[in-house]
This record gives structure tokens, C-alpha cells and sequence, in this order.
């Protein structure tokens, strides 16, 4: 009996051992997770994100419309057209019918006409000698009064003259216009019409008209690359 009995009081106390060392790792085991970080469950399997910088990139450039050339930070179109041609009296003259008329009045023309002489004039001598004729010089009219040669009964020419001594005698004069007279009698010149060129745009360069036209670029991956979204720039040798 009695052994049996210290059996007994064996096992208990074995059994009771066993029972703290299991509460103890439990305890510590509890311990260990409540450190650990939380985490959270996915629906979708994901792949390992490959780094931008392993990849071969480049930006975007700057790219224009066909026929535009990429200026500072514009897209630029020249271009000519035909100027358009007008028909146009010069500066300080105006147009009347088919002609062009200055601005301005001009002095008129003298056509001057001798009157008549009589055929035989006192001389600065005081002697009557025959006259020659009439001469104009700058507007005004002289006769020609011939000295004559002992002898002559009447000289016809200055080779039968001692000597020709010119006095002014009256005139007419008739005042003209050479080119136009307007209402008021008054003399203008006239010119014709010349050709001007105008543009409606554009800046004139003879009879053509220098045009520019701006307008704002777009950016695009090069050719040969492709846009990368996951980097945001393109990446060379893309499909």
C-alpha cells in the first residue's frame, strides 16, 4: 500500500510540473505574437515591381504640326502670299478721272509775242536809223536797231551795219498751263497713277506678304519608344 501510495503522490506532483512549464510557454508564446505587426490579406496575387531606374528611359520632346518649326517655346509657320495691288496716286497729288493731280499750284507759262516796231528808230545818237527786227530774250523784246553805213539807202542785213544796238519794245504775253487747270484758273501738274501693294495680313516685302503664324506645341514619346504609365516616361525599345 505504501508503495503504491508514494506512486500516486509521484505522478501528481509530475503531472503538476508539466502543467506550469506548458502555462509558462503559452504565456510567452502569447507574448511573442502581440509583438509581431498586423497584416492584411489580398484577393489578388501581385508581381515584384520592377525599379524605374533599371529601365531604359527618356522623356518626351517637343513636337509641332507638319510645317511648323519648333521657335523658343512656339511652334512657327512662315510663309507668302500675294500682295494685293492697287492702283494709286502718288503722295501730294489726288485723283481726278483717270489722272493725277498735285496738290499744289505752279506758276503759268508766258508765251510772249513782240508788238510790231516801226521801220526806222532814233538811235542813241540821236539819229534815225533803220531797225532789223525784233528779238525775245528771257521773256523780253528787243528791236535791233542798225547803224547803218555811209551811203546805204537801206540796210536788209547787220553785215550792211557799222554796229546793232538792241532796245526793248512792248509785248503780249499769253499765260497758260502746261499740264492742267483746275476750276479756279490755277496751274497743277499731273502725274500718273503708281502701283501700291497692301497686305490684309502679314507684313509687306515687296509684292509679297511675309506671314507668321504661331501656335502652342504637344509632347509625344520619340519615335521607337513607347510611354511608360508606371514611370511616366518613355521607355526605349517598347512594343
Amino acid at each position: 500500500w505504501i508503495r503504491t501510495h508514494l506512486f500516486g503522490i509521484g505522478l501528481t506532483a509530475l503531472i503538476g510540473v508539466l502543467a506550469v512549464v506548458v502555462a509558462i510557454n503559452e504565456i510567452n508564446l502569447n507574448k511573442i505574437v502581440s509583438n509581431k505587426a498586423p497584416y492584411k490579406t489580398v484577393d489578388k496575387p501581385f508581381t515584384l515591381k520592377v525599379f524605374c531606374e533599371e529601365k531604359d528611359l527618356t522623356d518626351k520632346i517637343r513636337i509641332c504640326d507638319e510645317g511648323y518649326t519648333l521657335e523658343g517655346d512656339l511652334c512657327v509657320l512662315r510663309y507668302q502670299t500675294n500682295a494685293k495691288a492697287e492702283a494709286k496716286c502718288p503722295e501730294y497729288y489726288h485723283q481726278v478721272g483717270n489722272t493725277c493731280i498735285s496738290n499744289y499750284t505752279t506758276a503759268k507759262q508766258e508765251d510772249v509775242t513782240c508788238n510790231s516796231i516801226p521801220a526806222m528808230m532814233v538811235g542813241g545818237d540821236g539819229n534815225r536809223h533803220y531797225t532789223l527786227g525784233t528779238i525775245i530774250d528771257n521773256k523780253i523784246c528787243y528791236a535791233k536797231i542798225c547803224y547803218e553805213l555811209p551811203g546805204t539807202v537801206r540796210p536788209e542785213s547787220e553785215s550792211e551795219c557799222t554796229s546793232v544796238e538792241l532796245a526793248e519794245v512792248s509785248k503780249t504775253s499769253r499765260f497758260y498751263c502746261n499740264n492742267y487747270t483746275d476750276e479756279n484758273g490755277d496751274c497743277r501738274d499731273t502725274t500718273g497713277f503708281i502701283t501700291k501693294y497692301r497686305c490684309d495680313n502679314g507684313k509687306l516685302n515687296g509684292t509679297k506678304c511675309d506671314i507668321t503664324e504661331n501656335k502652342d506645341y504637344y509632347e509625344d514619346c520619340p519615335d521607337g519608344t513607347t510611354y511608360d504609365e508606371e514611370c511616366k516616361k518613355c521607355l526605349k525599345g517598347g512594343a
